[in-house]
């Protein structure tokens, strides 16, 4: 199948360069022409969001949807894009790569959008990216699976992807003295992909992997893992996980009570982060102006 519009291709190949958020919505102007009509004055530009707006990883979402209406918010009072009215329909996948497929499908048949963002997990988005191509529908990923580079033609992301970001986090910790990793991290495209190239990273930069565990999404109990842990020498525990962090992390605290006991600087120190990590506040700034 060829793309609708002629235009698309030099587009695509204009946004591999751009990759900024407000360059897709152009090319999702240009590939729909003036938009639909919401009144005989004006002109509107839809657009999807699939994201994770319930369940264990919905401050994520929410995040990202604030963020999403910041902008449309700006945009609109600017005058929209190249004059439409912005507007963007939101899908909930929880995190889920059945629910993003079935929300993918729902954007492009139900509301025809030309641009999905989202979805926020690597997993969903590489469910959507077959939908994607076939319809000619761009998705504008917010994950971060070195897979998604090869997911097609019409899939991009907005941040990059696992080996741009440990390969300047690996070599920082090792002047930090990582040597021996321990890493856990969750069984999903997102995970496995990290956890790979965490590994591969502090292998090239003369450290090693010692502990690697994965578990699944839906999992709340770690003790068993971090049972494992203590027959194990590492100087450093790498994380690929989501918002299960904080209890895995304060699971790991309480082993570090009995062994170091609670006047312990490093632990004092942990228990800080731990302490911030817990107190991430459930939304962020609304006010455009800030």
């Amino acid at each position: 199948m060829k793309p609708a519009h002629s235009s698309v291709a030099p587009l695509l190949a204009f946004l591999r360069r751009a990759n900024r958020f407000c360059f897709f919505l152009l090319v999702a102007f240009a590939i729909v022409g003036c938009g639909k009509k919401a009144s005989d004055s004006e002109k509107v530009l839809t657009i999807g969001a699939i994201l994770p707006l319930t369940g264990d990883n919905a401050r994520y979402g929410i995040w990202i949807q604030e963020a999403l209406e910041l902008y449309k918010q700006k945009a609109n009072s600017e005058g929209g894009i190249n004059g439409a009215r912005l507007e963007i329909v939101y899908e909930d996948d929880q995190a889920k790569p059945e629910m993003a497929t079935s929300a993918m499908r729902k954007l492009i048949d139900v509301h025809k959008v030309p641009v999905v963002y989202g979805s926020w997990a690597s997993s969903c988005v590489l469910a959507q990216a077959p939908i994607a191509e076939k319809s000619h529908v761009i998705v504008i990923a917010q994950a971060i699976s070195p897979k998604i580079r090869d997911a097609g033609d019409y899939i991009f992301r907005s941040i990059p992807d696992a080996n741009h970001s440990l390969d300047a986090l690996v070599p920082f910790a090792r002047t930090k003295g990582t040597t021996n990793a321990a890493v856990i991290y969750v069984n999903n495209d997102y995970g496995v992909d990290q956890a790979a190239v965490f590994k591969k990273e502090l292998t090239t930069a003369g450290g090693k992997v010692v502990f690697e565990e994965g578990y699944n999404v839906d999992q709340q109990n770690f003790l068993p893992i971090l049972a494992k842990l203590q027959n194990v020498k590492f100087d450093s525990l790498y994380l690929a996980v989501y918002s299960e962090v904080g209890t895995i992390l304060k699971h790991r605290l309480e082993e570090l009570e009995q062994t170091l006991g609670v006047e312990h600087a490093d632990l004092i120190e942990y228990q800080s982060i731990l302490t911030a990590i817990s107190h991430l506040p459930p939304r962020i700034e609304t006010d455009p102006e800030k």
